[in-house]
């Protein structure tokens, strides 16, 4: 699954290749991403122990949240839903899948889609239409 190329910090937006650099692993902001979905919080300051801390000390490690402080501390970070990637995904596979042969019928039985909601998104041949927004 691909995830969202950025995060929204304090209005403007990081891409997850900066949060990725600061944490030095690329398998944090992926993490925030399955585990925070949707969700604004202000990133704690200094040594104080929080109940967020300790989530994301649970999600991503001690190390990485120290990292997270020392970056963006006292900044509000906002992770946004995968939703809008998910479904762009699940419209690209669909379009191959018909495309490769499989049914109006098989598709919406597979992914729990009405057989007009299947046809909508195969008349959107233009992959552009299907792709993920910002």
């Amino acid at each position: 699954m691909s995830t969202p190329g950025y995060l929204v910090v304090n209005g403007r937006t990081v891409s997850v290749t900066e949060m990725d650099e600061t944490t030095r692993r690329p398998e944090v902001s992926q993490a925030l991403f399955l585990n925070f979905p949707g969700l604004r919080f202000r990133v704690p300051v200094g040594t104080i122990k929080s109940p967020l801390q300790a989530r994301l000390n649970d999600t991503i490690g001690s190390a990485n949240t120290e990292a997270l402080i020392k970056t963006y501390g006292g900044e509000t970070i906002y992770i946004p839903r995968l939703a809008n990637f998910v479904r762009a995904s699940r419209n690209l596979a669909i379009v191959a899948e018909f495309d490769g042969g499989v049914s109006r019928t098989q598709l919406a039985l597979k992914y729990r889609l009405s057989y007009r909601q299947i046809d909508y998104i195969l008349q959107k041949r233009d992959l552009s239409q299907l792709e993920p927004t910002k």
